[in-house]
């Protein structure tokens, strides 16, 4: 039976990493290159734990809803106190028609009728296929990863602010947000960006996060 759930603070952490390292041309077959891991405190401790994958709808993506699915579903409180780490994979919308379907998939779904190949519904399929190789990277262990430090304006502009971090050496890349929202599209390889998007006298922060290679 489960334990109840953690109804106070997270004691766990949220780990970003790159889908592009488990789909050839993610963006191409629905799948974002960004998703979320949630491990709790006591599967860093060393318990062992199980592995749940939590699919989001249709328009339940980052890219429709930001993190609310993430972080706000109710997964995690569960698998707080039920050592259970949680898998969030992410699709992606797309406008090209292919496979055996007949629309677009715009509403970003996960692949139920064809979109992506007639294979969708069996192992072969090339979302499942993705699935299966993240779900044996994560149950084959993973250390959490550290956070960019020294993050510094390099330079700015009325409309762009350029930034610079140190590396962090297990990283597979970097995401920038500008006040809590990714602003950059495929993962930052190095330790510099440009933001070009802004507005004169605007007010804006920014955080830098890691995303790891190790799923």
């Amino acid at each position: 039976p489960l334990q109840p759930r953690n109804n106070g603070a997270l004691s766990g952490k949220f780990i970003e990493f790159d889908q592009g390292e488990f789909i050839a041309s993610a963006k191409v077959n629905g799948m974002s290159t960004s998703a979320w891991v949630y491990v709790p405190k006591s599967c860093t401790d060393g318990a062992t734990c199980k592995l749940h994958i939590a699919y989001h709808g249709c328009v339940q993506s980052y890219e429709k809803i930001g993190d609310k699915f993430v972080k706000n579903t109710g997964y995690n409180r569960w698998a707080d106190t039920n050592n259970m780490i949680i898998l969030y994979p992410q699709t992606v919308a797309t406008t090209s028609i292919s496979g055996g379907a007949s629309l677009p998939n715009s509403n970003g779904c996960w692949d139920w009728i064809g979109w992506y190949g007639t294979d969708f519904s069996v192992k072969s399929g090339k979302q499942l296929a993705a699935m299966k190789k993240m779900i044996d990277r994560i149950t084959g262990g993973f250390n959490p990863i550290d956070i960019p430090k020294e993050l510094q304006v390099t330079a700015v502009t009325d409309n762009s602010v350029s930034l610079s971090w140190k590396p962090v050496s297990s990283a597979h890349g970097y995401n920038v947000y500008r006040n809590g929202g990714k602003v950059n599209g495929a993962t930052i390889s190095g330790t510099t960006f440009t933001d070009s998007n802004l507005n004169s006298g605007s007010t804006y922060t920014f955080t830098v996060k890691a995303v790891s290679s190790s799923g």
